[in-house]
């Protein structure tokens, strides 16, 4: 999965988290994953946020999610293979498997010209990040 596809994936696990839903986000080799969950009030303002990150040699994985009273934000970057099991309510648990050859590099590498993309469904422009 390209590093694009990655920031895409994350942004939209971050965005659908609005009004106390929880969000989740999975990356594959040399992932990042990233999650946010906020709870807005009748007035619109924000009265609670979770968020949590992760770099993984192999997999990353995050959760974050917010309801009255309580914040709750996981994180795991891993060079092996994550479990994710029980992100409902106030439990969240997460594993990372062993990497047997910790001294292989990664498969796939990241350059500083990438190039993201925010858009609308009928193709337009609104944020252009990048070279």
């Amino acid at each position: 999965m390209k590093l694009k596809a990655k920031i895409a994936i994350a942004l939209v696990a971050a965005t659908t988290s609005v009004f106390g839903l929880g969000s989740g986000a999975m990356a594959g080799e040399g992932g990042a994953a990233g999650a946010a969950a906020f709870t807005i009030d009748g007035a619109g303002s924000v009265t609670g946020a979770a968020v949590a990150a992760a770099i993984g040699k192999n997999d990353a994985s995050s959760y974050a999610r917010q309801e009255t009273g309580i914040s709750i934000a996981a994180a795991l970057g891993s060079a092996g293979s994550i479990a994710v099991e029980n992100i409902a309510g106030a439990n969240v648990f997460m594993e990372g498997d062993v990497d047997f050859d910790l001294g292989e590099e990664q498969a796939n590498s990241f350059t500083s010209s990438t190039t993201i993309t925010i858009g609308t469904q009928s193709n337009d422009d609104l944020v252009i990040l990048g070279n």
